[in-house]
């Protein structure tokens, strides 16, 4: 299929961004959350990240030279949250694949803050010739906007990225050649899953230098899992990036809800984070994680390894496939560069959510935490470097999973010995506007383990041999 030659349903989504939603987007200056309240940083913080004092006690953040109570970083998303949507088409279904997103966090938020929004337009890159699998695909980044304070200083930046794939009706999996059940946890998984909760370590008021660090360090893996529905309720009801009204308030907005062909009855679509029935009407197996869930865990990763006086500076993430209720995900990374940006000493930290009942990758990131420095005076020339983490890999490659990655389930990595083909797995691996490497998509042929997610799978990089 041929990027630019679109048909006349084709021509109309193109047209609709261009014309209407990309000048909309640009010209809007609403703030999700105009004030950083107390209460607004309190109710972000109850489900983020309970734990860390320092984004729940208002003295830990004075003891830290912040002045008292901060958000942690990605409180941000709930400040500037302005997701778009083309309309969906006179004829077929618009895929929306919800990719990630690229943050940029130049100071702590802290009570009090008002904010104002300046906006960009959307980009919308055609990707049908690149995934090359008969289906119109493109990439469609909005939101590309910095929210600035009362003084009128900048306080972070953020792009969202999503995928959008034109399909004759929505791509519903087969149940009987993948039957996607809830995993059965035993007791010594169970063990597990509280020994890596148990064992998590919040840095805390102990300074972590940059000078210390080492390429290659691994930071102490973390978990929310296994997840419910209650864990997405409370995190939609802690990010309200969607006002909590009724449905009918819903109807009446354009494209505010979706139509039940069964039952003729109407539906938000964020239902299909909540909802089996309506999971499966819009092309997923069951209800599922929101991405953002993903994005906050990855985040607390960086800051319980970072300590008080680090700041997490980046977040590049991309949610590269769907954790469904009931499953585990164990958050790790490592770092694997060391630089300086600007007047900042950085290291960036490949993280990743692995699901521990299925073994692949559900959220991937590049994560660069700014530290302080023990000695400014010192040559430290000789500390700066990279690990390569991208791998002489390329599409079509035939490769097997060799490594195992950080997995402890009593059950074993099931993905161990698995064979197949790389090939994109979604449009940001084909055309990325902030890309980065450390994970590969590949089409399983071989494998020891039924596969209970499809047959593509996102694993690290690292873990795989050409055959």
């Amino acid at each position: 299929m041929k990027n630019g030659v679109y048909n006349t349903v084709e021509q109309a989504i193109v047209d609709e961004v261009h014309n209407k939603i990309t000048p909309e987007t640009a010209a809007n200056t609403t703030v999700n959350l105009p004030v950083a309240t107390r209460d607004a940083i309190r109710n972000f913080t109850e489900w983020v990240d309970p734990w860390n004092p320092l984004f729940n006690d208002p003295e830990r953040g004075r003891l830290a030279g912040y002045g008292g109570l901060i958000a942690p970083p990605h409180f941000l998303e709930s400040v500037n949250s302005y997701t778009v949507w083309p309309p969906h088409p006179t004829q077929g279904f618009l895929d929306h694949d919800y990719a990630g997103d690229y943050f940029e966090y130049d100071r702590p938020i802290q009570v009090g803050d008002r904010f104002t929004v300046k906006r960009k337009g959307n980009t919308l890159e055609d990707l049908s010739e690149q995934i090359d699998n008969g289906l119109r695909h493109w990439g469609f980044a909005n939101n590309n906007c910095s929210v600035f304070d009362e003084n009128g200083n900048r306080v972070g930046h953020s792009e969202t990225l999503v995928g959008l794939t034109l399909r004759p009706a929505p791509n519903i999996p087969d149940l009987s050649k993948f039957p996607y059940e809830d995993h059965v946890y035993t007791d010594e998984e169970w063990d597990f899953i509280n020994s890596t909760i148990k064992g998590e370590q919040i840095r805390g008021q102990e300074v972590r230098y940059w000078e210390d660090v080492k390429l290659g360090e691994k930071l102490t893996p973390v978990t929310i899992g296994p997840t419910t529905v209650w864990d997405m309720v409370a995190f939609c009801a802690a990010r309200h990036e969607v006002p909590f009204h009724p449905s009918r308030c819903f109807r009446e907005l354009p494209g505010g809800v979706l139509t039940d062909e069964k039952t003729n009855n109407t539906f938000v679509p964020l239902c299909w984070h909540f909802n089996e029935n309506r999971a499966r009407l819009m092309g997923n197996a069951r209800p599922f994680n929101f991405g953002g869930a993903g994005a906050n865990q990855l985040v607390r990763l960086a800051t319980n390894w970072a300590s008080d006086a680090g700041q997490v500076r980046v977040l590049n993430w991309r949610h590269v496939t769907r954790t469904h209720h009931g499953d585990c995900t164990v958050g790790c990374g490592k770092v694997v560069k060391k630089y300086k940006r600007g007047n900042e000493y950085c290291v960036d930290i490949f993280g990743y959510l692995l699901n521990q009942c299925r073994g692949h990758l559900s959220e991937v990131a590049m994560i660069t935490v700014a530290l302080p420095m023990r000695n400014s005076q010192a040559d430290l020339s000789s500390q700066f470097g990279s690990l390569d983490i991208q791998g002489d890999f390329h599409q079509g490659d035939r490769v097997r999973i060799s490594g195992i990655p950080e997995y402890a389930f009593p059950t074993g990595f099931p993905l161990a010995g698995a064979e197949g083909t790389i090939q994109y797995r979604f449009q940001w691996q084909a055309a990325d506007f902030h890309p980065f490497g450390g994970y590969t998509s590949i089409h399983i042929t071989k494998c020891n383990t039924p596969l209970t997610m499809g047959d593509v799978v996102v694993v690290p990089t690292e873990l795989l041999e050409k055959l």
